[in-house]
């Protein structure tokens, strides 16, 4: 039996094992019709169109939830029913940055909206108000997204008291009947508490604090509970003269400012807020700082949950809470900046740094994206 002789330089002349149609299924693979390709245009689709669901809901939500503020002609019914409906956004909100099962979280908190409006339980309604407050400032935190430069901190910074903003029309909405002091309590304890739940399950655990973080994140606990211990041991236990004394400083201030920003908020909750967002851009342990600004939010969240005070004094005291938690932020993310960049330029820090600013390495997902 003979063989046919290959020539040296020319082509093989054997013929080819290569089919056709896998060939052509190749070349289509390569253009880009993958298998997949349809399937994802239709979930990104889907994603928008609840995207866009949620944000109609928020917005006649909080539209419906105002009129308990404005002098306007619409049944009592139409507030208490947007108040709910904001809380359920919220909810949502939270649920899908956590990475929760969304909708049996969406069903809850509908069955907690309906049942508030249709008991005749005062408690009931209080309750829902509570929670709303509390998941009104963990979504107004868990909205943001980590930002390097100033411009971008106040733009997120915006961002989360608009959310906050809504709870509070929310609140307003639902007008619960409330004891002031114990609603706050409340709303501060479940803030702080599932914070610091959420950002652990984030995965960001101890590890992620560092040493100025432990310090930061201790210190703000106790600064907390200091406030609260001292303000309650103050209306109870005071002396005459030191209650005088802090009663006439208040009257003062309110008489020169005609408000007086609220500590909770202006001293420890939202400087937290500003300075975590910018340092969750270099370092996991903005995260903390982000669960104490939970506090600021959530407070501002219940800021109308009582129509006893004036509404002008109450808008004035917000005011001045933010601009003073967004300049005390400011000031401590410049001076953690400045700590990091000393830190590159000694050799002992571990980011890379650029000139003014540092750059993003803990890049996050997209607002409509879980985050774990």
């Amino acid at each position: 039996m003979s063989t046919t002789p290959r020539s040296k330089h020319g082509p093989s002349m054997e013929p080819s094992i290569e089919p056709s149609r896998p060939a052509a299924r190749t070349a289509t693979v390569e253009r880009g019709s993958s298998p997949g390709a349809g399937s994802g245009r239709v979930h990104r689709l889907a994603r928008s169109t609840v995207v866009l669901v949620l944000m109609s809901a928020w917005l006649t939500g909080t539209a419906a939830a105002s009129t308990a503020l404005l002098s306007v002609d619409t049944p009592g019914w139409v507030a208490g029913w947007g108040g709910g409906l904001v809380g359920v956004v919220h909810t949502a909100v939270v649920a899908q940055r956590v990475g929760a099962r969304t909708s049996l979280w969406i069903a809850l908190a509908v069955a907690a909206a309906v049942g508030a409006q249709l008991s005749d339980r005062p408690w009931v309604l209080a309750g829902v108000s509570v929670l709303t407050a509390v998941i009104s400032g963990l979504a107004a935190v868990l909205l943001t997204r980590p930002a390097v430069t100033v411009l971008g901190t106040v733009v997120e910074y915006v961002l989360a008291l608009s959310v906050a903003a809504a709870g509070a029309a929310a609140v307003a909405g639902l007008n619960a009947t409330i004891d002031t002091r114990r609603y706050t309590l409340l709303v501060v304890g479940l803030s702080i508490a599932l914070a610091i739940t959420l950002v652990w399950r984030l995965g960001v655990g101890l590890h992620g604090l560092g040493g100025r973080g432990l310090a930061l994140s201790v210190g703000a606990a106790l600064l907390v509970m200091g406030l609260l211990v001292y303000s309650q041991l103050l209306r109870e236990y005071g002396s005459a003269s030191v209650v005088e004394g802090v009663d006439q400083a208040v009257a003062w201030l309110s008489d020169n400012l005609r408000a007086v920003p609220r500590p909770v908020e202006a001293l420890i909750g939202l400087p937290a807020l500003v300075w975590g967002i910018g340092t969750r851009s270099r370092r996991p342990q903005g995260w903390w700082l982000c669960a104490f600004g939970v506090l600021g939010t959530s407070m501002l969240a219940a800021t109308l949950a009582t129509k006893e005070l004036d509404p002008e004094v109450t808008a004035l005291s917000a005011l001045y809470s933010i601009s003073v938690g967004l300049l005390l932020g400011l000031l401590a993310r410049g001076v953690d900046l400045a700590l990091d960049r000393r830190r590159g330029e000694t050799g002992s820090g571990r980011r890379v740094l650029r000139t003014g600013e540092v750059s993003v390495l803990r890049p996050e997902p997209s607002r409509t994206r879980p985050l774990r």
